[in-house]
């Protein structure tokens, strides 16, 4: 019995690359950007920034420009995913972001000394807000675009 493969690759055109591209090289320098300041200072938290940061904007950047596999509707089940993922992906961000909260007032005494323990958790909250939020904000533009 022989199977066939599925040629349905989506493949960008000129102006999507550009766009990804440009999220790319965003990333990079603001990478860059947040290390340069590293050696300065905190360099636990800034490389947190700086690693997550940089996959964030790039992440956002690219699906608030709808070019991301999870608001293209070319991509199939993917999209769908995205779709379905956005809201859960917001409230699953603001969770954690309470638990950052809640733990830092238990545990730490003063107030300089809970936003440096606790920041990585709620980092990772504030991250998956934003990432959740280009998706849902995009779909919104997409569905305005075609009502009009």
């Amino acid at each position: 019995m022989k199977m066939e493969k599925s040629n349905k690759q989506v493949i960008y055109d000129e102006r999507q690359q550009q766009i990804q591209l440009k999220s790319y090289s965003l990333s990079f320098w603001f990478v860059m950007f947040i290390l340069y300041f590293a050696t300065f200072g905190k360099t636990d938290l800034l490389l947190n920034i700086a690693f997550w940061g940089g996959l964030v904007l790039n992440f956002c950047y690219s699906t608030l420009r709808g070019v991301g596999p999870f608001v293209d509707p070319r991509f199939g089940k993917i999209a769908k995913i995205g779709r379905l993922a956005a809201v859960p992906l917001i409230f699953l961000g603001m969770l954690v972001f309470l638990v950052a909260i809640i733990m830092s007032i238990l545990e730490h005494d003063s107030l300089r000394e809970s936003i440096t323990k606790c920041s990585y958790l709620g980092l990772s909250g504030f991250w998956l807000i934003c990432m959740g939020a280009s998706i849902v904000y995009r779909h919104y533009l997409d569905k305005k675009e075609a009502d009009k």
